[in-house]
């Protein structure tokens, strides 16, 4: 094996930014020596070897085995596949490689994608790192983020990725958190919802469409934008210039979510309805005649026509009072009948009737009502008393369940319900106890107690099987 001076070695650059911990490295030379040897180009270039030459020159050699390259390859080309397929190379000390290999080459990302046998979007994902700010790319380094963080800041104007990076690292947010941040955290802006011209978003590098590519999950960033600055700054030049163009019809309120009194949106579900058709929206557009305009500060446009008004006859104006003067009689009569109706029959309802049984299954019904009944006023004046007192009493039941608690601690000692004589430790009781909470009963009863190792099972087993009677837990009273 050809041995070089170490002296003689010719280091220009190096892709590779972090040597990482060559101690252990160091002491291997020291015992074994260099057992790879070194690539060397014209002119005693080192290609490759960077690390086992820094360690060897810390162990003390003064040569180390090498191997002369003289093909017509490129250095960086060579430090690429043999940093990228012996995985010495970090995702960004890659993109300063393929960065400065395309530069030095004019290679585009496809022909460079062949030539090292690797996807376009391998070798995009790693360009893109490039330009990130510094504090991001020491943190990816450093593995305080992950690659896919790195590929969502990259695609952020630096100043939001710097902000968002700090509420990444502040809050431990993993990728994914990350990406739903985007979309619905209000860090991002819905592009297809803005009226402004999105002609020059559509190539965007901040437009989330574009980007999708780069992502394994990229549908989350489709049709949002990631520049919230430069969204702001178009939405207000849309504002404006919109505002200057509606100067006479704009509606101004102190809530820009109003809407003007008499008026209807177009889109309206009676718009048509009330005369508000294509036809006659174009001619108040035409006229600027009962038509205003709404432009809020988000860029919605809302357009809002006041109906147009009917010429009516003079004997269909005629027709339409004597309708009008008919229905209030017709409401007077009819509420005359109704308190007519209430008041007599209050004189004559008897308490022990059955009419007074009627009523109250009327009113326990609509008061607790149960579809699947469809009992029906109709249907309780035909029923007899014995299928009276039985619906009363099965809705009377299903009311105890409706009554907040205090009132039903007043019913239910109306009724005669006492915890003290009737309630009984049940198992179904006791499961709703922890472990914890089981020995602390089984000492306020005063019951035989048990090891403190045995299992919930064993303990509810254990104070079953003992005399229960009277026993009552402090908490029921």
């Amino acid at each position: 094996m050809q041995e070089i001076e170490i002296s003689k070695i010719v280091v220009k650059d190096n892709i590779r930014s972090d040597y990482g911990d060559i101690t252990g490295l160091t002491a291997s030379i020291k015992e074994n020596g260099v057992r790879n040897p070194l690539e060397i180009g014209p002119g005693n270039i080192l290609i490759d070897g960077h690390r086992r030459l820094k360690a060897a020159t810390a162990a003390g050699l003064k040569t180390v085995p090498f191997f002369k390259n003289d093909k017509l390859i490129l250095k960086t080309k060579s430090q690429i596949i043999s940093g990228i397929f012996n995985k010495k190379l970090n995702p960004l000390e890659q993109g300063k490689a393929f960065k400065k290999h395309m530069q030095e080459t004019k290679l585009t990302v496809e022909q460079l994608s062949k030539t090292i046998n690797k996807p376009k979007d391998y070798i995009e994902k790693r360009l893109i790192l490039v330009d990130l700010p510094e504090v991001i790319k020491k943190a990816l380094i450093e593995k305080k983020i992950q690659m896919g963080h790195a590929l969502l800041l990259a695609k952020m104007p630096k100043t939001n990725a710097v902000d968002y990076f700090n509420k990444i690292v502040k809050a431990e947010k993993g990728v994914e958190t990350a990406k739903n941040d985007l979309q619905w955290g209000g860090l991002t802006k819905p592009i297809k919802q803005v009226s402004f011209n999105k002609d020059a978003c559509k190539n965007c590098p901040y437009n989330g469409s574009v980007q999708s590519e780069l992502f394994e999950t990229g549908k989350v960033l489709t049709g949002i934008c990631m520049n919230p600055n430069c969204f702001a700054r178009k939405i207000k030049e849309f504002v404006t210039a919109k505002r200057t163009e509606f100067k006479d019809v704009l509606f101004k309120s102190e809530s820009e979510y109003d809407t003007p009194k008499g008026y209807f949106e177009k889109d309206c579900w009676d718009a048509k309805g009330k005369g508000i058709t294509p036809e006659y929206i174009k001619q108040c557009k035409k006229t600027r005649e009962n038509f205003l305009v709404v432009i809020r500060n988000d860029g919605a446009v809302k357009e809002f026509f006041r109906p147009p008004v009917k010429k009516v006859t003079e004997k269909a104006q005629i027709k339409t009072q004597e309708t009008k003067k008919e229905e209030r009689i017709e409401n007077r009569l009819e509420e005359f009948k109704t308190a007519f109706l209430i008041s007599k029959s209050k004189e004559l309802l008897d308490a022990e009737t059955i009419q007074a049984k009627r009523l109250n299954l009327i009113c326990l019904i609509q008061n607790n009502y149960r579809e699947s009944d469809n009992l029906k006023a109709e249907n309780i004046a035909k029923m007899g008393e014995k299928d009276l007192n039985k619906n009363i009493l099965r809705y009377s039941k299903y009311a105890l369940s409706q009554l907040n608690k205090k009132d039903l601690l007043i019913i239910s000692r109306d009724i005669g319900v006492d915890i003290k004589k009737q309630f009984a430790i049940t198992e179904n009781y006791l499961e709703l106890y922890t472990k914890d909470k089981l020995m602390e009963l089984i000492k306020e009863l005063k019951l035989k107690e048990i090891e403190v190792t045995a299992k919930k099972t064993e303990i509810i087993k254990h104070i079953l099987k003992q005399d229960l009677k009277d026993k009552i837990p402090k908490i029921l009273i």
